[in-house]
């Protein structure tokens, strides 16, 4: 069984991971700010040890300077580059190395975000946004596909005086050919972007839907619907929202919309719990429909 301190840090972790993949040269970390320092000051003090030029300095820090916010995370882009900055407060604790694994999570977590931002500065004007207006998701999804090929990209990350902070940039040439990276990509808008991008939304929609927040998860599942993703859990946790929201008619419409799309390629799992949907929503027909499917599926193996 696991200690408490190990649980502790492996939960929060797991809060601050995300499942992007992005390639990334790091450069040396910033030097530590001393403890007690506004968001404003520690990242100035970050951005100007990386040598980061005054204009881009600024246009970074100039919505904690209106705000004095306790979070950032903005793009810009100069004739030096094109930078992106995220920082947040680091996690407290009294135990010190679970301290230390809830900074480096943070760390992660803010250079991802940064990187993030980043790869939807590189993809404005590319991307079609009415489709896809999720800036979290696509961001992600455009990092997924190209991030391998953006080797010009560099991250530098820390945590200084209580605060965790990265930036991402890339250079005039980097960015100039990640963006020919992009545009010359046939599946950018299509069937890879709209798989990756749906995959974050399920990642986001699924966390709420086992938190109980159904209300929550049902506009992020009604969002994925509008791509026909061939998933059958979205399709299956959507359908339970709709039941949980006291939308019983919606659960059963949707439950036989899975079935005839996706019902060839349903396991036995897949049919019991559609079962058990159908018969808590009233549809007691369609109920036993999915329980005999289950049968069948569970004879065959699958």
């Amino acid at each position: 069984m696991w200690s408490s301190k190990i649980c502790k840090a492996f939960l929060w972790s797991l809060a601050f991971s995300l499942a992007f993949r992005v390639f990334t040269a790091f450069a040396e970390p910033a030097a530590v700010v001393a403890p007690g320092m506004s968001l404003m000051d520690a990242a100035g003090v970050f951005l100007r040890e990386l040598g980061t030029p005054e204009p881009v300095r600024l246009a970074l820090l100039e919505p904690l300077r209106k705000s004095g916010g306790e979070s950032a995370s903005r793009a810009v882009e100069t004739e030096s580059g094109v930078y992106s900055f995220s920082a947040g407060a680091a996690p407290l604790d009294k135990d010190e190395d679970v301290r230390r694994e809830l900074e480096a999570s943070a760390v992660r977590f803010h250079g991802l975000r940064a990187r993030r931002e980043l790869a939807l500065r590189l993809a404005k004007g590319q991307v079609n946004r009415a489709r896809y207006p999720d800036d979290e998701a696509l961001g992600g999804a455009i990092s997924s596909y190209y991030g391998d090929q953006a080797a010009g990209t560099q991250l530098a990350s820390d945590v200084a005086g209580g605060w965790a902070m990265a930036l991402a940039w890339l250079t005039p040439e980097g960015a100039r050919a990640a963006r020919e990276t992009i545009a010359a990509a046939p599946e950018l808008g299509q069937e890879k972007l709209s798989d990756a991008y749906c995959t974050l939304l399920y990642q986001r929609a699924r966390g709420l839907f086992e938190a109980g927040r159904y209300s929550e998860a049902l506009p992020v599942f009604k969002h994925i619907h509008d791509f026909r993703w061939a998933n059958v859990g979205a399709y299956t946790d959507a359908a339970e929202c709709f039941l949980r929201t006291g939308e019983p008619e919606e659960c059963v419409k949707l439950l036989k919309d899975l079935l005839a799309v996706l019902g060839d390629g349903m396991g036995s799992g897949a049919f019991e719990r559609a079962g058990r949907l159908f018969r808590e929503a009233g549809d007691r027909p369609a109920a036993l429909e999915a329980f005999k499917m289950a049968r069948e599926r569970l004879r065959e193996g699958k």
